[in-house]
């Protein structure tokens, strides 16, 4: 299995990193440990010259220390978290996509992680400064503040190797920030060479003009992995095609079922209209009828079931023009409204013609049309 070389020296670069913060914060701890759990960061010390030991006058809060700890061992974290899935992507699926949501994650992992480690390598410089500037003041015969690690510390303080640890602890500090740098520089490489080629699933860093202008740059492992990603790519294809032929087929029997249902309903509502313009005319066959007879009331009305029922089309039938006297038309037109209007009461109000339907009526009518309705689909 190849890797490329970007890829090599970002795995090298996350392992340093992650060595770096768990030296600093296992550093850092020790010494904590042997002065009694304080921290020694910015503190004064004093000497007895009866004991010729030397003691510590003032130490910084230990939230101090744990802070530098915990920066420490969230960046090595972090480090460790990204090697592991490199590691993991490669071997599982042979290459890493380099997207840009992956690039710019990184960027900002980069970015907020070397602002705490530079706050972390200014909080032990100026410490571990302030801490040797007390000692080269307060103990006599001595130069240096490695020559104190050698001195005798008044009981429990253990003051052996505490240099050697704080400024390893420091250079372990400053190492990651580097380290932190060529990784933000080698992202961006990175994001440039993204934007400027584009990877084939597979080909580990390899551009896609660089494999398809040279093929005998691809490996074996290569070839296979991308011919593998071709015929994944084709399944997924007729796959696809075949679910959008079954649901054109069903949509298609679909169509054919709402067009065989609408030319039913159209059916039965032409039968529906040709029946109701038959009782229509019926209808105002039978009023002409009245309006040509003459003699009694009685003999007014016609021999038809209908005629009572249909008789709100008054509203809406027009009288055709006859050659009899207009008031003998109105009149009897009065008297053949009343008869008809007689279903519910003896004794109704005169109306205008037949045209209105008088407001006493409104129940009546409402009835009689359902009564028309019912005897229509008996038919």
């Amino acid at each position: 299995m190849t890797l490329s070389v970007l890829l090599l020296l970002e795995l090298c670069l996350y392992v340093s990193c992650f060595i770096c913060g768990i030296v600093t914060a296992a550093s850092l701890t020790i010494i904590q440990g042997k002065f009694a759990s304080r921290c020694v960061l910015y503190g004064l010390v004093s000497y007895n010259e009866t004991t010729d030991s030397i003691g510590i006058q003032y130490s910084s809060s230990p939230s101090l220390c744990y802070f530098v700890s915990a920066i420490s061992v969230m960046v090595a974290v972090a480090c460790f978290s990204f090697s592991l899935y490199c590691l993991y992507i490669v071997y599982i699926e042979g290459h890493i996509k380099r997207e840009r949501i992956w690039v710019n994650f990184e960027a900002a992992v980069c970015t907020v992680s070397l602002f705490f480690l530079i706050i972390t390598g200014c909080v032990l410089r100026m410490g571990f400064q302030t801490l040797c500037n007390s000692i080269a003041q307060a103990v006599p015969n001595i130069t240096s503040c490695d020559e104190a690690q050698f001195k005798a510390w008044a009981a429990p303080l253990k003051g052996d190797h505490f240099y050697s640890s704080l400024h390893k602890a420091e250079t372990a500090v400053w190492g990651n920030v580097f380290l932190w740098l060529m990784i933000g520089a080698l992202i961006f490489v990175q994001r440039s060479y993204n934007l400027n080629s584009k990877n084939i699933p597979g080909g580990f860093g390899l551009s896609a003009g660089r494999l398809l202008a040279d093929p005998g740059a691809m490996s074996s492992d290569q070839c296979d992995s991308v011919f593998l990603s071709v015929d994944s790519l084709l399944h997924d294809a007729h796959q696809m095609q075949r679910q959008c032929r079954e649901q054109s087929e069903q949509l298609s029997l679909k169509a054919i079922q709402l067009h065989n249902e609408s030319s039913a309903l159209r059916e039965k509502t032409e039968v529906c209209k040709n029946k109701w313009k038959s009782l229509r005319d019926t209808y105002s066959k039978k009023k002409e009828e009245v309006k040509k007879r003459s003699g009694a009331v009685a003999d007014h009305r016609p021999q038809w079931r209908f005629f009572a029922v249909l008789s709100f089309l008054n509203r809406f039938v027009a009288p055709r023009t006859t050659s009899s006297n207009t008031s003998q038309v109105q009149d009897t037109a009065e008297d053949l409204h009343s008869n008809t209007s007689g279903l519910e009461s003896d004794e109704e109000p005169e109306t205008e013609g037949w045209r209105a339907l008088p407001h006493m009526q409104v129940t009546q009518q409402q009835r009689t049309f359902t009564t028309l309705k019912i005897s229509f689909f008996k038919m």
